[in-house]
């Protein structure tokens, strides 16, 4: 997806949603010969399902089975165009979905199985360039008494630098979603990595609020 030049340069693999910050422009060009976004792809796809499951109750598991097993090989089909990948590969089929982390979880704290799991935690002293209050996904061990995030190597420099520049990005949208301000909304769109100009913050704002009632409480 990265291509083996990069990964060595970077020396480190990272996490496929980064695609989209180390290619940005390429990403752009292939968003923008989408005829749906995920997210409606998805609505849709609920939808099929939940009309198939009121037609034969009786076959909800298999039918869901088979939701998902779409959902899972369509996921991250506009990163693969991008690498020129066609398909998923089986083996990350297989490891299933936040579901099965959510299951490892439970058990380890239900029944006190120590185990290790990428979890989403307070910060506490795990990584140094953020605040103990911050979230973070990192290693955790688990057992009954809890996730605790394990000591892992401090990110290097552009990794921090994203880290925290998305970091302040997310504050500044729970800010604008508690307080109603337009204006720090139009900060959080401006301030995000992916966005290269306060005029194209603004007219996605813009398309944002058109498109979404529920968000006529942000004003200015």
């Amino acid at each position: 997806m990265f291509g083996a030049d990069w990964l060595h340069t970077l020396g480190a693999i990272p996490n496929e949603y980064l695609q989209y910050y180390y290619f940005t422009r390429e990403a752009v060009a292939v968003a923008q010969n989408v005829t749906k976004t995920r997210g409606a792809v998805l609505a849709d796809q609920q939808d099929r399902f939940y009309d198939a499951v009121r037609r034969d109750p009786g076959s909800a598991l298999s039918i869901w089975e088979s939701a998902r097993l779409e959902r899972e090989t369509t996921y991250g089909a506009e990163s693969r165009e991008m690498a020129g990948i066609a398909t998923r590969d089986e083996n990350d089929l297989e490891s299933g979905g936040y579901e099965k982390v959510a299951l490892a979880l439970m058990r380890a704290i239900a029944h006190d199985e120590r185990t290790t799991l990428i979890l989403n935690v307070r910060n506490r002293s795990t990584l140094s360039i953020l605040d103990a209050d911050a979230v973070v996904e990192v290693p955790c061990v688990v057992d009954s008494a809890g996730a605790r995030p394990v000591v892992i190597d401090q990110l290097p420099e552009h990794a921090s630098g994203l880290v925290c520049g998305v970091k302040a990005v997310d504050r500044a949208v729970i800010e604008a979603a508690v307080g109603g301000s337009r204006a720090t909304a139009l900060k959080a769109l401006a301030l995000h990595p992916l966005v290269d100009s306060v005029n194209v913050a603004r007219r996605l704002l813009d398309g944002y609020q058109s498109r979404i009632p529920d968000l006529a409480y942000l004003r200015t």
